[in-house]
């Protein structure tokens, strides 16, 4: 009996949503691990002055401050584009 293919391609993508979460699920567990190894004190030069601060916290501000102006190019450049220049 031949394979219905609605049901060959509800098979398939029941496969790739298997793979998204147990690929999710990996890096989630990943970032938790990762959190956990980084929890120590360490002395930070802020623009204020300086303070004792996790070391997550610095990686986690790092990370969102290079989102931000990677977003910023990011728009900056297609604006640019769009205007022709």
């Amino acid at each position: 009996m031949p394979v219905h293919p609605v049901r060959a391609d509800h098979a398939d993508m029941e496969r790739k949503q298997r793979m998204r979460l147990a690929v999710a699920g990996i890096l989630g567990a990943l970032v938790t691990l990762f959190g956990v190894l980084n929890v120590d004190e360490v002395d930070v030069n802020w623009i204020l002055g300086t303070w004792s601060t996790p070391l997550i916290v610095v990686i986690v501000l790092c990370l969102a401050a290079g989102m931000a102006i990677d977003r910023a190019l990011v728009r900056r450049s297609s604006s640019s584009r769009r205007a022709g220049r």
